[in-house]
């Protein structure tokens, strides 16, 4: 009686356990597929400014997210606040790295005496999936904008955390 106790109990130890890699397996493979969701945040402070931002993003199809953010530079003169919506896709290369190509949109609100603009940016970089829901993205943005008198080009890092819901 003990040893089929015990073989039931190691039998649904077994059941429960590959269950469980099934579910995680799911869940980290479908971290960019249609219909999850992201959440990114962020801060920053320079001399001048802190800048607040917060970032929402849908997948419309598998690997291609399409979202809307803000980000808010107080501190100083100008304030300004800007709304930006960026597209990329994710290729599925593997689990755990995503390359990713997209696009972006920005419209930036600048306290008067001064001028609202426009910048249009390519956004290049890799996704690294940090199990669960996680992953990590590390990459280079470049942005373009005619403001005033003269067009302006522009790129810098982007490093984001996020977290697929």
């Amino acid at each position: 009686m003990k040893k089929l106790l015990y073989v039931m109990m190691l039998s649904a130890l077994l059941c429960a356990k590959e269950s469980t890699f099934e579910i995680e397996k799911t869940l980290n493979s479908n971290i960019f597929h249609i219909g999850q969701k992201n959440f990114n945040f962020g801060i920053g402070t320079s001399n001048e400014y802190t800048v607040v931002g917060v970032n929402i993003n849908y997948f419309v199809i598998d690997n291609l997210s399409i979202g809307v953010g803000y980000q808010g530079w107080f501190g100083d003169d100008p304030s300004m606040q800007e709304i930006n919506v960026p597209m990329t896709y994710y290729f599925p290369l593997s689990e755990t790295y995503h390359p990713y190509l997209g696009g972006i949109y920005r419209h930036t609100f600048v306290e008067k005496p001064y001028e609202d603009y426009d910048v249009f940016g390519l956004r290049a970089g890799l996704a690294m999936h940090t199990g669960g829901n996680g992953y990590i993205s590390v990459g280079w943005i470049q942005e373009y904008s005619d403001y005033g008198e003269k067009n302006k080009s522009e790129g810098y890092p982007e490093i984001s955390f996020a977290i697929a819901f």
